[in-house]
């Protein structure tokens, strides 16, 4: 099993898009294997987010990673470094 946790700084007028662009994608996600997402939103706005995908092994994970299509993210501001490089909130 692989746990990921991804954190981002979404600006307050960016919120309700990011969230809608995180539901948009849970279904492919879950297509390709996603055991479960949760999103830990900050107590005042502006806050990091943290993102965290549950997979079933870093087989199925990386498969992911080689094969989707990123969809275009709103804006955010990544507080730490992706361990993989590859997450498009974190542009």
């Amino acid at each position: 099993m692989i746990v990921c946790l991804r954190t981002v700084v979404v600006p307050p007028e960016w919120h309700e898009r990011y969230l809608a662009w995180i539901a948009e994608g849970r279904a492919i996600r879950q297509q390709h294997g996603i055991l479960a997402e949760l999103v830990c939103e900050p107590a005042t706005p502006g806050g990091e987010t943290v993102v965290i995908t549950v997979w079933p092994s870093h087989e199925v994970f990386d498969a992911w990673i080689a094969t989707h299509t990123a969809t275009p993210s709103p804006p955010a501001r990544s507080t730490r470094p992706s361990p993989t490089g590859r997450s498009p909130a974190t542009k």
